[in-house]
Order: C-alpha cells, then sequence, then structure tokens
C-alpha cells in the first residue's frame, strides 16, 4: 500500500513537472510572439517627420503672382512595421507676397477633407465638395460649410529653399486641432 501511494506521488510530481516546464517553454516562446504583434498598439501607428521638408527654390516662387500648389514629399514614413523613403504625404499651396513674405497653406479643405484647388476667375481657393471658399490669406470666406479657413504650415527658408513643417489637422471644428 505504502508502494502505491509512493508511486501516485511520484506520478502527480511528473505531471506537474511537465506541465510547469511545458507552460515555462510555451510562455518563453509566445511573449516575444505578443510583442511582436502587439508592437503598434498603443505607439503612433504613422509617424511623418517633425523637421522641415523641403518643397523647392525660392527663386521658384514669384512674387505677386498666383498661389503654387506644391507637394510634399517626405524623406521617410514609418506605418507601423514597415518604413517608406520618398512618400507624398500631401501638398500646399504657396505664394510669394509683394515684400517676399512666403506663405502655406494645405491644400485639404478643414470641412470634410476634400483637395481645395485654386479660381484664377475668382482670385480664391475653392473645394469642389461643398462649395467652401477661401481668401488668399487662408481666412474662409461667407459662403460653404467649412467652419475655420485654411490651415497654414510653418514655412522657413534656408540657403535659397522653402521648406514646410507638415501638419495635418481634425476637420470639421472650428479650431485648429493637430491631428
Amino acid at each position: 500500500m505504502a508502494e502505491k501511494k509512493t508511486d501516485d506521488a511520484r506520478r502527480r510530481f511528473m505531471k506537474r513537472a511537465t506541465f510547469g516546464i511545458g507552460g515555462i517553454m510555451g510562455a518563453v516562446t509566445a511573449i516575444p510572439l505578443v510583442k511582436y504583434f502587439l508592437h503598434p498598439v498603443g505607439s503612433p501607428v504613422v509617424s511623418t517627420p517633425d523637421a522641415p521638408i523641403d518643397i523647392a527654390a525660392e527663386s521658384d516662387i514669384v512674387a505677386g503672382a498666383a498661389p503654387v500648389r506644391l507637394p510634399i514629399i517626405a524623406n521617410g514614413v514609418r506605418d507601423a512595421w514597415n518604413r517608406a523613403d520618398n512618400v507624398a504625404v500631401g501638398s500646399c499651396w504657396v505664394s510669394k507676397s509683394e515684400t517676399g513674405e512666403i506663405t502655406a497653406f494645405t491644400s485639404v479643405c478643414p470641412h470634410l477633407g476634400c483637395s481645395v484647388s485654386y479660381s484664377d476667375k475668382n482670385e480664391d481657393f475653392r473645394c469642389p465638395c461643398h462649395n467652401s471658399a477661401f481668401a488668399l490669406d487662408g481666412k474662409k470666406k461667407d459662403n460653404g460649410p467649412a467652419k475655420r479657413g485654411l490651415d497654414p504650415l510653418k514655412v522657413t527658408v534656408e540657403e535659397g529653399r522653402v521648406k514646410v513643417t507638415y501638419q495635418r489637422f481634425r476637420n470639421d471644428i472650428s479650431e485648429r486641432e493637430p491631428v
């Protein structure tokens, strides 16, 4: 009888040891896999450079002329696990005043994100989706459902090159809230 109790105790010990070692091996394997798949959770999934992006030579922007639409191409963009180089993240309308001041506005309508175009006829910016209109200084005109004017982008000029700091803003609200 004592022998049977010893055998039962030994079997219980072996079962527990096997389950314990198997559990540890499973955790050692599972933890890195879970970390890999959950890596983007809780961190920004898409990131664009915070540094100014070179868009044009200062001499290419003519003072007093109509605004020019220029693409904004980031050197590197991270999207979850991937990184891509030379990605078009958007575009902007750039103009130079007679005094030489360069301004840039995002080409995205602040209402619902449609692409804004320049109207030579009206000398303003127009959204084709819901007919919002914006003055050359970016301010909202009376017509259209947009709740604010065009979103300005920070412009710097370094060594004859125009650079903008690209930023996206939340749509359909009256205040500028960066996304």
